[in-house]
């Protein structure tokens, strides 16, 4: 019997390549599959190096297939293919264009070598009109949480949020297995224009119709939600999560992972944590694709500084363009955290799971995407949350209320991922919100201590799910099961 072919075809934004290439390769230690991950020249660069000790050391058959994208057609300039770094709005609009012109690449591959299935990102909806062309599954791979999934089909089932009067009364969620509480102002489309809450349920009807969905989760860390997706909302769903967990075992993979740093190296970061006591850090980033303005800025800065609390600072913005351009930080700010060593500001990319798997982190400030929330329960960190866009309010949901392993910073309300206008909402997360989450997080308080030990039980629990055994493990097995079954009808 031949191996079973998979294809994956990731998404060029950040917060989507990484995942689904840690999918690909937990997906390609079976001994039954061959892997192809179809990206540009550029992307697969970022990864040559952890699929070659794939194939040699773990002798996994994993590989690429290169695509170029039309840089004339599409504007884009040399050294861009994904979003990894901070882009402007325009910028990444041609990118996201610049992967629709690889419809018919993308079709005559399939045609040409008959795979077994697609995975692709959710976000490229288009790509199931491409999979079916070519008479291939399609399976979605769904970088967020399978508790948004299933918040997102109670919104559009029940339609809860059109029975209150004002954008920030409380509505009960119904038929979910906790009880969970949402407004309008927490919600990611309610306030979006026509267009994009099309290019939504264009992705969500390419989701429901596709063989499958593969989820960057675990039975254990979404207790209740993939039964009901499975059960109630009627999809076959796949969880393989934490992925980052199962991929990157060493330091070298988790120091690869991503963009280039915008440190000297890793031992700088490590040496600077060895030198702050156990769990006494708080690590804060917004991710590869928040954008906040200068004033925000501020408010996190001088929060943090008056915490008196040590802190990692990832401070970038879309509109961070120039580091060294003045203005985006206090006046004497870096110099004060520099002279007392309080502070250590990044300001590009990090190597976030060395970061927040290093024992003097004690919490991590986050815009709650899904990736870094994910990395941070396999961590065993308490969470300062800070949603922004799209599904993150979501998140921060599960984090706070369902999972209870963090506190809420205060932001309640959603905003565009790119809204270049967010000064009307620099007030709702003052410096003063900033200095009280950190302290309170940071203390030994009863409630804290609760949420640490929640956490750190996650963290196990995330652990043994990629392992021998385990329901992300399983899940790997039964898709390569179902496949082959669909090779061999009876």
């Amino acid at each position: 019997m031949r191996k079973v072919k998979i294809f994956f075809f990731p998404h060029i934004a950040g917060g989507h390549l990484l995942p689904m290439v840690d999918a690909a390769r937990f997906v390609a230690s079976h001994p039954k599959v061959k892997v192809t991950i179809i990206t540009t020249p550029r992307n697969a660069k970022i990864f040559e190096n952890a699929i070659t000790r794939d194939r040699e050391e773990a002798g996994h058959d994993i590989g690429f297939h290169l695509l170029d994208l039309d840089r004339l057609k599409f504007g884009l300039p040399e050294d861009v293919e994904n979003t990894l770094h901070s882009l402007s709005a325009e910028l990444r609009y041609k990118v996201f264009m610049s992967v629709l012109g690889l419809k018919e690449p993308l079709l005559g591959l399939l045609e040409t070598h008959r795979p077994d299935c697609l995975v692709s990102d959710v976000v490229q909806s288009w790509t199931l009109d491409v999979a079916n062309k070519a008479g291939i599954p399609r399976i979605a791979f769904r970088g967020a949480s399978v508790f948004s999934f299933c918040v997102e089909d109670c919104l559009r089932k029940f339609k809860p949020h059109e029975n209150v009067e004002s954008d920030d009364q409380p509505f009960l969620l119904p038929g979910l297995p906790d009880p969970v509480y949402m407004t309008r102002n927490r919600m990611p489309h309610c306030q979006s224009d026509p267009n994009v809450v099309s290019f939504f349920e264009e992705i969500h009807k390419a989701e429901m119709d596709s063989f499958a969905i593969m989820a960057n989760s675990a039975h254990d860390l979404e207790p209740g939600y993939h039964n009901h997706a499975k059960t109630v909302i009627g999809v076959k769903l796949f969880a393989l999560g934490p992925v980052s967990k199962s991929s990157n075992k060493t330091a070298l993979d988790k120091s690869e992972r991503g963009a280039s740093q915008s440190v000297d190296d890793d031992d700088m970061i490590l040496g600077w944590l060895r030198s702050k006591a156990q769990h006494s850090v708080v690590y804060v980033s917004f991710g590869s694709e928040a954008s906040l303005c200068k004033e925000q800025f501020h408010e996190i800065a001088l929060g943090l500084e008056s915490s008196g609390h040590p802190f990692i600072w990832v401070a970038k913005s879309l509109h961070y363009t120039n580091p060294n351009e003045p203005g985006w930080f206090p006046t004497g700010f870096e110099d004060r955290i520099k002279d007392s060593n309080q502070g250590l500001i990044i300001k590009g990319w990090a190597p976030q799971l060395l970061i927040l798997d290093h024992a003097n982190v004690g919490a991590f400030m986050t815009h709650c995407g899904w990736n870094s929330s994910i990395e941070c329960l396999c961590a065993g960190v308490p969470f300062i949350t800070w949603p922004l866009a799209v599904d993150q309010f979501f998140n921060e949901s599960l984090l706070v209320d369902v999972l209870k392993v963090g506190i809420r910073v205060g932001n309640e309300e959603c905003t565009y991922m790119s809204a270049t206008d967010f000064k009307s909402k620099v007030t709702v997360t003052t410096r003063d919100k900033v200095e009280f989450a950190v302290r309170r997080i940071l203390s030994g308080d009863k409630d804290v201590q609760v949420m640490k030990k929640n956490v750190q039980i996650l963290a196990t629990k995330a652990k043994k799910a990629v392992e021998e055994g385990g329901s992300s493990y399983n899940d790997v097995y039964a898709l390569v099961d179902e496949l082959i079954a669909r090779q061999n009808p009876k």
